[in-house]
């Protein structure tokens, strides 16, 4: 149970943390005010789950796993280029939409991967995928 849990824990603090650096890179490029309101607190809601992650790994003697370096590159490399080609409210909306789908579809993987997990890891994950969810939702009236 322990691994599975530490897994799935590691999986939510770090897909929070991808979550977090693209809502703010895309933050910046939204123009209308009520989308960067739903991206702010798109935000908060993301530190409070990436918290929430790291504090239960804290309980278990663990910290926080941070993305791979590689990664986050990647994602903010393939953002600004997009956001170059086309520089407004649907296209940041879009590209929270694809971020939306990668977490939801990482974290259903990674709850699929650990049947043993803790009940409370498991639903910890389970309210990560249902925040992108409703981000998801959100983010179709700007596309």
């Amino acid at each position: 149970m322990d691994n599975h849990t530490v897994n799935l824990l590691n999986e939510c603090s770090s897909g929070c943390r991808i979550a977090l650096n693209s809502l703010k890179q895309l933050q910046r490029h939204a123009a209308a005010p009520e989308l960067r309101n739903l991206i702010e607190s798109a935000v908060n809601k993301h530190i409070c789950l990436r918290n929430e992650a790291d504090s239960l790994l804290g309980q278990m003697g663990r910290t926080g796993k941070k993305p791979c370096t590689g990664t986050a590159l990647f994602t903010w490399t393939m953002s600004e280029m997009k956001m170059m080609m086309k520089r407004n409210d649907n296209q940041v909306a879009a590209l929270i939409m694809d971020g939306c789908n990668m977490g939801i579809k990482t974290l259903s993987k990674a709850i699929r991967q650990c049947p043993h997990a803790s009940m409370e890891s498991i639903s910890l994950a389970d309210c990560i995928i249902k925040t992108d969810e409703n981000l998801l939702e959100e983010m179709k009236q700007y596309c």
